[in-house]
């Protein structure tokens, strides 16, 4: 289900960039974020499980899919950067291992997650494809900031004793599992080093994007 609705949306978002609704598609998937989330939070809320846990939207992509409102309605290169380093990314590993709560509605939940995350994936593709964005070239700014982030939203898990960022045990299922079972300091350094391989290797495909479409102007 989760790639049907993504290729669905990112055939979307394409056909809106390719006749310039930029507008349009803002509105579109501003308001499908906004029910993505609102959906799920509804869904926990008839199921007794809305808590300061899973209310607030600190994990990866909760916190990517309201960066990309403001980055979506004012066109913020600085959060562009953001979404294409961390957002987006972390949306499309969420949609392979996804860590969703069990509950009675669970394929109305699934559907919601699925939509969510693959608006994720689209919200920095339309300003892409729409406007003449460059391509973010340095990811040292954005490693400050989601460090920073992780330092926050680290404190915050051990004031109130919530997972937010999975930092304090990994969903089941998914690979992060199989880190945290060989210790928290393992984890925690696994963590980091797959970031830092992560924004590697996004700055290599990002430069030689860059370079195609400086190559294609000419």
């Amino acid at each position: 289900m989760q790639f049907v609705l993504l290729a669905f949306w990112l055939l979307a978002t394409a056909l809106m960039a390719r006749r310039g609704l930029y507008r349009a598609g803002c509105a579109l998937l501003c308001g499908m974020l906004a029910v993505s989330m609102g959906t799920q939070l509804w869904i926990l809320g008839l199921n007794g499980l809305l808590s300061v846990d899973t209310a607030l939207p600190l994990h990866l992509c909760s916190f990517s899919a309201v960066l990309a409102l403001p980055m979506l309605l004012f066109k913020s290169q600085r959060l562009l950067a953001f979404e294409l380093y961390l957002g987006a990314p972390g949306a499309l590993l969420a949609l392979c291992f996804p860590a969703m709560l069990q509950c009675e509605q669970q394929f109305w939940m699934a559907v919601s997650f699925y939509q969510l995350h693959a608006l994720i994936v689209c919200a920095p593709l339309l300003l892409l494809w729409s406007h003449p964005q460059p391509m973010p070239d340095d990811p040292r700014s954005t490693l400050v900031l989601g460090n920073a982030y992780l330092l926050l939203v680290s404190l915050f898990n051990r004031l109130f004793g919530t997972n937010y960022l999975f930092l304090r045990r990994a969903p089941l299922g998914t690979p992060l599992a199989l880190w945290f079972d060989q210790g928290y300091g393992v984890y925690i350094f696994a963590l980091e080093m797959a970031a830092m391989l992560l924004f590697t290797l996004l700055s290599v495909l990002y430069a030689r994007l860059r370079y195609c479409r400086k190559y294609a102007a000419t």
